[in-house]
């Protein structure tokens, strides 16, 4: 992103957050990345503003302290598989939301899976409680042929690791 998009980007989400502030409401900008398809329908995933580290430090040094981030680890972890930590330890602070799924390596790409689906996916004992968020999580569960099964298999695999579910 060029520095002129950028700046316009700053501003209009700095002018959308005073509205917001004006009517008790807040944002929160979620983490993620661009996506096209390979050859054999698989997702392929490259970095945005929000997912790349150099572009979230730019954009919390940028952003009023009032614009939060929407934590989606499987799209920070799509977007840069060597980052275990999903980028946590930068957004830690400023999380308001998250987004809990993960992404299966698939031919040249990626398929979205449920959370504790992926061997050697997400860890989400360790990367949770890491965020410092203590609101609601949101199962984003992506394919549509066994919604209700990958969301039933995502909380199992939340409470096999440990976390008390409300729902």
């Amino acid at each position: 992103m060029d520095d002129a998009r950028y700046a316009r980007m700053v501003d209009a989400l700095v002018a959308c957050d005073r509205e917001l502030e004006r009517l008790g409401l807040s944002m929160a900008i979620e983490t993620h990345g661009a996506i096209s398809h390979g050859s054999d329908g698989s997702a392929l995933h490259t970095h945005t503003v929000t997912t790349h580290p150099a572009g979230l430090r730019r954009l919390l040094a940028d952003l009023p302290a009032r614009i939060g981030f929407n934590f989606d680890p499987g799209n920070l972890r799509a977007a840069d598989p060597a980052d275990r930590s999903c980028g946590v330890e930068l957004l830690r602070g400023r999380i308001t939301y998250c987004h809990l799924k993960d992404w299966a390596r698939d031919g040249e790409g990626w398929r979205a899976a449920a959370v504790g689906d992926v061997a050697g996916g997400i860890d989400w004992a360790d990367l949770l409680p890491r965020t410092g968020y203590a609101g609601t999580f949101l199962i984003e569960y992506e394919p549509l042929h066994d919604t209700r099964d990958g969301i039933r298999r995502s909380l199992a695999a939340l409470q096999a690791a440990g976390f008390e579910l409300e729902y």
